[in-house]
């Protein structure tokens, strides 16, 4: 799709073709899609609207979302763990370049970026949390 057919991101139905779309690819997707799928079995009816609720609070600044990310992640690599692997700083980063290009794929304008800023800005801040890096540097940049 070229830019000139991409839209903003402007309405609530945008942020669940967003979210939609992006997690369809995660579903799929042989690094994520086996933490999703087989560890966490993410119960989907459940985890999209609370994803559109996220994403309608970060774009829109439309309160509603409540959650941690921070401890449903540590949760999750806790059962990573007990099923022989872990969260790493690749799923992180992998997860937001499946994000930002999805964003491209579908979205042009300052939500589209702020989308993309936004992603990767979590995507550090639960790296940092979860490995308890203490010096931004060590994480690799994009």
């Amino acid at each position: 799709m070229s830019n000139s057919q991409k839209q903003e991101i402007e309405t609530f139905e945008d942020i669940v073709t967003l979210v939609d779309t992006f997690y369809q690819k995660i579903q799929v997707d042989p690094m994520l899609g086996p933490a999703f799928n087989d560890v966490a079995k993410i119960d989907w009816d459940t985890h999209l609207p609370r994803m559109y609720s996220f994403w309608e609070t970060i774009l829109f600044g439309k309160p509603g979302y409540k959650g941690n990310p921070a401890e449903v992640h540590s949760q999750l690599n806790d059962k990573m763990k007990a099923h022989g692997s872990e969260l790493t700083l690749d799923h992180f980063d992998h997860w937001i370049a499946l994000f930002q290009q999805t964003v491209d794929e579908l979205f042009v304008g300052e939500r589209a970026e702020r989308a993309k800023k936004s992603a990767y800005q979590q995507g550090r801040g639960l790296t940092v949390h979860l490995f308890q890096y203490t010096d931004f540097f060590t994480l690799r940049s994009k």
